[in-house]
């Protein structure tokens, strides 16, 4: 079984939740833990251990440019939305965690003088802890592809968890309605959303089931701080 827990916003509970779940459920089956915010994974903090699994992601692709057929001509500079290519000693120069990886300088280029090349954006960690494997994804500052890194750990943690024997897999997904949600919640069986007893609170739920219902996913509520 797949059990995610979500919120619409952040500061609702729900990695506080989600740990108090897994070392509750953890007694009775075996389980393992998908810490799912690739941008700020906080689960090895509650739950630290041997790392067991740690490697690089590619998750995007970058510009390369290569200068011996590069004229000059500084069409992709003129054409990057994302101004992420600037003019040195008279030549394109790429910005440092910059580009997006759109692809529309190399279009552009006269003389095919720009490649996208795979680029490490992330990695993929699973430890063993002294109650149950955790998996996670690690966004690399400044680099995108969230959902690329959650869809990974997901994998990862099937695969760990099938070694493992484990009967339940529980997702800590991150806050919001955006493409790591989307790849947490996907193909699971069962979401628990946490939220707070305030208008943001609620508005913000709204919109994250919504992402929910459109999978036809069953759900439930947990409404923290109530008292």
């Amino acid at each position: 079984m797949k059990l995610v827990v979500l919120s619409g916003k952040g500061g609702t509970g729900k990695t506080s939740l989600t740990s108090s779940l897994a070392l509750s459920l953890s007694k009775k089956k075996k389980l393992i833990l998908v810490d799912a915010d690739a941008d700020c994974p906080n689960q090895s903090i509650i739950f630290p251990g041997k790392k067991i699994i740690d490697k690089e992601l590619s998750v995007m692709k970058t510009a390369v440019i290569d200068y011996s057929k590069c004229n000059g001509c500084m069409k992709c500079v003129e054409n990057c939305v994302f101004h992420a290519i600037e003019v040195k000693n008279g030549k394109p120069v790429i910005k440092d965690m910059g580009c997006e990886g759109c692809g529309a300088c190399a279009v552009v280029c006269p003389n095919n003088a720009i490649k996208l090349v795979p680029t490490v954006g992330g990695r993929l960690i699973a430890r063993q802890t002294a109650h149950f494997p955790l998996v996670y994804g690690e966004l690399l500052l400044g680099k995108s592809g969230t959902g690329k890194i959650v869809y990974e750990a997901r994998k990862l943690g099937e695969k760990v968890g099938k070694k493992e024997g484990a009967e339940l897999t529980l997702i800590d997904a991150a806050a919001g309605i955006g493409c790591p949600v989307i790849a947490s919640v996907r193909e699971s069986d069962y979401v628990v959303g946490i939220t707070e007893p305030t208008p943001a609170g609620l508005s913000d739920l709204k919109r994250v089931f919504k992402v929910v219902e459109h999978f036809r996913i069953p759900h439930g509520i947990v409404i923290n701080k109530y008292d």
